[in-house]
């Protein structure tokens, strides 16, 4: 069964590769699930249910994927200046990024905001994955929290008066549990 047929780019080698993602994704489970196949006793619809479940797993590690490197060509964009030097004379890299690829100012603050602060603090500080904390999360929840994370993460208040209320109240509860706690351990 073949996936409908939707323009999701409009480079064509880039469409062509996306296409044949979905039937890499399917080989390459079938092969991973081979050992789990031979030792049970599943039957042909069951063995197709649990690759194609695995498959849409996998696509959670793929939206991971482009986030990041979405978050790296943002970052390599920002810090080479890149946006000054384009044609269209953009003052700022939220306006280019607004214009040229449509990314609104908070999705701008989202990726950034895990690429720069998040999955490095938790990668770092926490030992976990960025993969480990975007499945278990999910990737609403994560925006959803985002905020609360980076006020946490970088000590710099948000400039929503209701995020910096929130963090600063379970900063209090955390002093009230501990409170030898110094600033750092408490993150």
């Amino acid at each position: 069964m073949s996936m409908i047929q939707l323009h999701v780019t409009k480079n064509q080698q880039l469409s062509q590769q996306l296409e044949n993602l979905g039937s890499q994704l399917e080989v390459m489970d079938r092969a991973s699930l081979e050992k789990v196949f031979a030792e049970g006793s599943y039957t042909g619809p069951q063995q197709m249910s649990m690759v194609w479940f695995r498959m849409l797993e996998l696509t959670q590690d793929t939206e991971l994927y482009f986030e990041v490197l979405k978050g790296w060509l943002l970052d390599q964009i920002e810090s080479r200046r890149l946006y000054l030097s384009h044609p269209a004379g953009y003052s700022s890299i939220q306006e280019a990024v607004q214009v040229e690829n449509r990314i609104s100012p908070t999705q701008f603050s989202n990726i950034t905001g895990l690429y720069k602060i998040v999955f490095p603090y938790v990668e770092r500080q926490l030992q976990m994955t960025a993969q480990s904390l975007w499945s278990t999360t999910g990737k609403s929840n994560l925006y959803a929290i985002l905020p609360h994370l980076k006020q946490a993460i970088t000590g710099i208040p948000s400039l929503s008066n209701r995020v910096h209320a929130v963090v600063e109240r379970i900063y209090e509860e955390v002093d009230a549990l501990e409170p030898n706690l110094d600033p750092e351990e408490r993150k």
